[in-house]
């Protein structure tokens, strides 16, 4: 076998081949019955290659195999120019594959660059958007676009009008289909071996059943800690927001650099602890340096504090510094991460604007418990309304999506400023939502996600009250996620349609076009880091140690094991070392979900909500404390009068022109 234009192609690290640099030369050389790849070197680059029928025909005459990549054309097949339609993916659509490729069969080649072809072929695989886990559940579409086919003249021909052989480099997911792929292919040029495994560009720290170090929750903790000193700070102390889920095709993610109100504060804790476990005096400097940022001075429009007092959102922290969102579990996750960070790195120089935070979420609360998703600046307070008519509005918001997590950071105001509204307001809410648990809820991208949200504020109630009613409410969410549990992760369960805000796509069409989850139904083995994982962890280290059941204690033990496998480990692309991102298939072991959401999708890498709080419940694991013991009885008490008084006024409404209006995924 003879491989040409081989470029950046994987295929000739990975099998031993001669290599050339021309066709002719190449035919010429081998022998009788023998094959040639002739790859697309430079893709996406075309290469400029082009395929005389005269050339062609010496192939057949000499009965070679050939194999040929992203050339401009093959005989009387032309190529067009390259395209990239949106949302596309590989399907197979020939059973010539067999068992290995079923028909259609979904491959993820990320970042795909295809060439038309001028002529009607057969094909064995085409570029389509599909929806679908790792199948195209409702069928080719109408549109699609040959990648691989038989030449229609010379049967001894194999064509591909994209970069197949670029698959590791392009970080192409599943990586077993690809390898099946690649497999049949050389059969199919007669080649005796077989490309039995690659070099992942970027992997889990583990596999599935390999035994674990002892200090792994640990080492994952300052595995993670070290990725976010090298990659996501800013020179100012910004707090980047992570990668985009777009992977090109040097398999590099772009990095969001948007500044956001709940990432900064959650992330803090990372390196808080840092200090308080090791006394590195950076991880103190950094912690100070974000605090600042966050809260100490103000940059007028392009801030992310709102520290006008007349404004109704006052105290708040955007979503996006150029977004006038203001969302109430963010704001809450957010200070609930500056509270431990202060607690460990031993400062009060925010508490005065921490707690400010968490009044001001509190007095946009309605009376039974729940609040508006989010208040947006200035439509959610046209005709008058102003922050008072949140708070006596009795609003219900099913949806522990946007409840749970403020809930529990509630208990953690109450815990630091003895305010009794925080913790009725929060009793409130959870037991009405824990009546029409799980049946009747609204569930965001998936129905685990809102069970998985309700661990920490149930476990929290447990601790501030231990009672039987409250210990039944726990156990009640715990049981409807136990079924869930997956090699210690929780896999993706989808409830009734008609109670979700984003489902999954029932159409190719609506593939893409909005927010969804990581599965298209029940029973495809996907964990969500991003929505249901990352916050079931905390939530069973709390439950453990706040009721000393071994059920939970056992099962938060696993997901600790699961989690430190399947960080990330990757010598190419050390940016994308010592993290979590979104999607873990169980039976693959490997990144990979339907990226049917069209902006956080299976690759993406969130700073916050999931590279912080699994590093964070590392460290409490290894301090053997819940979050809520970290927090000083009244640590607030000094100042919560002051503060009360400020937050009790109802400042005439004077809505004004923003320029921080625009849309962003996961801002609905």
């Amino acid at each position: 076998m003879i491989i040409v234009n081989s470029g950046k192609s994987d295929i000739p690290r990975l099998m031993d081949a001669e290599t050339m640099d021309s066709l002719e030369k190449a035919i010429a050389k081998e022998k009788k019955g023998g094959s040639i790849l002739c790859l697309g070197g430079d893709y996406p680059t075309p290469s400029g290659c082009r395929l005389s029928d005269e050339l062609l025909a010496k192939t057949q005459k000499k009965q070679l195999k050939l194999y040929v990549e992203y050339a401009d054309s093959c005989g009387r097949l032309e190529f067009g120019e390259p395209v990239q339609p949106p949302y596309s993916r590989f399907c197979i659509s020939s059973r010539a594959f067999g068992k290995s490729l079923p028909m259609l069969r979904i491959l993820v080649p990320h970042s795909c660059w295809a060439k038309p072809v001028n002529a009607d072929v057969s094909p064995l695989m085409v570029l389509a958007r599909v929806a679908g886990y790792r199948k195209a559940v409702f069928g080719l579409p109408k549109e699609t676009l040959p990648i691989l086919f038989s030449h229609p003249d010379y049967p001894n021909v194999l064509v591909a009008t994209s970069g197949l052989s670029h698959f590791v480099r392009g970080r192409y997911a599943p990586e077993a289909d690809w390898l099946a792929l690649w497999n049949w292919i050389l059969k199919w040029l007669g080649a005796d071996e077989r490309i039995l495994h690659c070099d992942t560009q970027v992997h889990p720290s583990f596999n599935a059943k390999e035994k674990l170090p002892a200090d792994s929750g640990m080492t994952a903790f300052q595995r993670n800690r070290e990725w976010f000193r090298n990659y996501m700070i800013g020179s100012t102390n910004t707090v980047y927001e992570g990668f985009t889920s777009g992977i090109d095709e040097e398999g590099n993610q772009r990095m969001g650099t948007h500044a956001r109100g709940d990432c900064t504060g959650e992330v803090l804790p990372v390196f808080a602890y840092g200090w308080k476990h090791d006394h590195n005096p950076k991880d103190k400097q950094l912690t100070l340096g974000i605090l600042k940022n966050l809260f100490g001075h103000s940059l007028g429009d392009s801030y992310l504090l709102c520290d006008d007092k007349t404004h109704p959102c006052y105290g708040m922290l955007r979503f996006y510094d150029n977004l006038d969102a203001f969302y109430g579990d963010d704001n809450l996750r957010s200070a609930m991460g500056c509270i431990l960070a202060s607690e460990w790195i031993g400062t009060d120089l925010y508490d005065e604007q921490i707690l400010r935070c968490l009044l001001s979420v509190l007095r946009t609360t309605g009376p039974l418990g729940f609040r508006e998703t989010a208040l947006r600046y200035p439509a959610h307070f046209a005709d008058g309304k102003n922050w008072d008519y949140f708070r006596d509005n009795p609003t219900v918001n099913l949806r522990a999506h946007s409840q749970g997590w403020m809930w529990a950071g509630f208990i953690m105001a109450w815990r630091a400023t003895g305010h009794a509204p925080f913790l009725q307001k929060a009793k409130l809410g959870i037991k009405a939502y824990m009546k029409k648990f799980s049946d009747e809820v609204t569930w965001t991208n998936g129905l685990a996600q809102e069970i998985a949200r309700m661990l920490l504020p149930l476990a929290m109630l447990v601790e501030v009250e231990n009672t039987k009613a409250n210990r039944a409410l726990l156990r009640k969410c715990f049981q409807q996620l136990e079924p869930l549990f997956d090699h210690g992760g929780v896999r993706e369960l989808l409830g009734k349609r008609e109670h979700a805000m984003y489902p999954a796509p029932d159409s190719n069409e609506k593939y893409g076009v909005t927010e969804a989850p990581l599965i298209q139904e029940n029973g495809d083995p996907c964990c969500d880091l991003l929505y249901t994982t990352n916050y079931a962890f905390p939530g069973l280290h709390e439950a453990a140690l706040a009721t000393g059941n071994p059920k939970y204690a056992a099962a938060a033990d696993k997901m600790a094991d699961f989690l430190a496998r399947i960080q990330s480990t990757s010598k190419s692309h050390p940016e994308l070392d010592g993290l979590w991102f979104r999607g873990f298939d169980t039976k693959l072991w490997e990144y990979f979900g339907s990226s049917a959401d069209t902006g956080w999708s299976a690759w993406c890498v969130e700073t916050g909500w999931t590279n912080s709080w699994i590093p964070l419940t590392f460290a409490l694991r290894n301090e053997r404390k819940t979050m809520l013991s970290c927090v000083t009885p009244n640590r607030f008490a000094s100042i919560l009068p002051g503060l009360l008084e400020e937050m009790s006024i109802v400042h005439p409404l004077v809505l004004k022109e923003t320029k921080r209006q625009f849309k962003a995924p996961g801002a609905e």
